[in-house]
């Protein structure tokens, strides 16, 4: 194409990166180099260009008075001096900035001729560039156009942070407070691989090809830092390593059902202190081909200890089918420990549990001859898995053995009972509201097995089946 009647120069380059020459300081990470050019003035407009990069807090600033002694004996060939690769490397260096910003301002026969260069840590590379020829030197108006480049090339950024330090599963990272909306800021972990630029009259057009490695959460924001976690990487050979890239932004869709996955895989830390729940239930206790309803309600509790250990508690009061004294009521307790396998995606959790507990039934003439009321206590085995189906909705499944239930069995034909074992299952759905709130849906089936010590040894089955509803609220 043509500008005023002259052909325009389009240059297009291409600077790959590998270990070997990846950034080493953040791009956010800036120092403005003295103004060079043939105004006397410009010691003035480098001091105003500082104040509105500070000010604005455009970028981590960087300044070092020695170096500025040092730079000002050169004063008179900063032309040469400033464009040399090997200074320029140097500066950054001592420093620690992957920014230099470099202004020249050169009065022309028809103006203020402005050359502005962002100048990689290596002296070479130039991450964005603008040229642009005003009428007259006006410091105010240099500042705001200089202001406008700053924002544009931190629009080209693809980055809004750089990995600090990796700590396991956690990541310090040099994004501060104000630079995020808030804790559990979702963001990507990012790589350069390499930057495209093309050149026409002066101006850089910079293009940044980057590959993603991980998706994480920021966890906890501080003055200077942030400390984020990885909850998924891109594939299972991906690794995050210091000084890549994060790009804070909310992630897609299915990212973030995945990081519903991912996030319950470390519950061990996002558990707060515990949880607190209601329930109403109805249970069909069934034996000898005849069953019985027990409607009940009842309260719990659950506390998330340190070391990934889990208390449980819950206490049901029967208040029909039978006797509604406070003997007919049901109480359980155990002690758990949660796993969180990373391995595999498709559970978020697997937690196990030791306790002790009583169930009550008073069922009078249930089985024809009369089982009588039952009173079963004692210690069981459970495991518990739960698996995310949809956003806010998982499902979860427990299994529970009592290898030797202690049973009290009144007015019954049968005598008393030598020995019992019990086994059952349950369902449960969960979905999880706003503000740790849930409404879970469970359906339980547990089988008793009796034998009692009269002379017959007869054997009784007995089967339970219940439906609870629990409102819960994590706390």
């Amino acid at each position: 194409s043509k500008l005023n009647g002259k052909q325009e120069e389009l240059v297009v380059s291409e600077t790959w990166f590998n270990y070997l020459n990846l950034p080493k300081h953040s791009l956010l990470n800036c120092a403005l180099l003295p103004v060079i050019g043939n105004l006397k003035s410009r010691v003035g407009l480098h001091k105003k260009l500082i104040k509105m990069v500070t000010d604005n807090k455009m970028c981590k600033f960087r300044n070092n008075a020695q170096l500025n002694t040092i730079l000002e004996k050169h004063e008179h060939n900063y032309e040469e001096y400033l464009s040399n690769e090997t200074v320029l490397k140097l500066l950054s260096q001592k420093l620690k900035v992957g920014a230099l910003f470099r202004l020249k301002v050169y009065k022309v026969l028809n103006g203020i001729s402005l050359k502005f260069d962002v100048v990689s840590e290596n002296g070479k590379n130039i991450y964005f560039s603008k040229y642009m020829v005003i009428e007259d030197y006006n410091e105010k108006y240099i500042t705001e156009l200089v202001y406008g480049w700053i924002i544009n090339y931190k629009r080209s950024l693809p980055l809004t942070g750089r990995i600090i330090q990796i700590r396991d599963k956690n990541l310090l990272i040099d994004v501060p407070a104000g630079l995020v909306d808030g804790s559990q800021q979702e963001f990507k972990v990012i790589r350069p691989i390499s930057l495209r630029y093309e050149d026409v009259l002066g101006n850089r057009k910079v293009q940044w090809n980057t590959e993603t490695v991980a998706y994480g959460v920021i966890n906890k924001i501080e003055k200077f830092h942030s400390i984020g976690s990885i909850f998924k990487y891109v594939d299972r050979k991906s690794e995050v390593r210091e000084g890549d890239w994060i790009s804070i932004e909310d992630l897609d869709y299915n990212i973030k059902t995945d990081n519903l996955l991912y996030k319950k895989h470390n519950i061990k830390n996002d558990r707060n202190i515990g949880s607190a729940h209601v329930t109403t239930e109805v249970t069909s206790v069934k034996a000898g081909g005849s069953s019985e309803a027990i409607y009940g309600f009842g309260v719990g509790l659950d506390f998330y200890l340190p070391f990934g250990l889990i208390f449980t508690g819950e206490s049901v009061r029967n208040i029909s089918g039978g006797d509604s004294s406070i003997s007919n009521n049901n109480f359980m307790f155990s002690l758990g420990y949660s796993f969180t396998p990373r391995l595999y995606d498709f559970l978020s959790l697997i937690d196990v549990f030791v306790g002790k507990k009583i169930v009550n039934y008073n069922i009078g003439g249930l089985g024809g001859t009369g089982i009588g009321d039952l009173k079963y206590s004692g210690f069981f085995l459970s495991t518990r898995v739960e698996v995310p189906i949809y956003e806010k909705f998982s499902l979860l499944g427990e299994f529970s053995l009592s290898p030797s239930d202690s049973v009290t069995n009144t007015n019954t034909l049968f005598g008393n009972v030598a020995s019992s074992k019990s086994y059952g299952f349950t369902v449960t759905g969960k979905y999880k509201f706003e503000n740790g709130h849930s409404l879970n849906t469970d359906f339980s089936h547990t089988t008793y097995n009796s034998t009692y010590d009269g002379v017959d040894g007869v054997t009784v089955n007995l089967g339970s089946n219940l439906v609870k509803l629990t409102y819960a609220i994590d706390f």
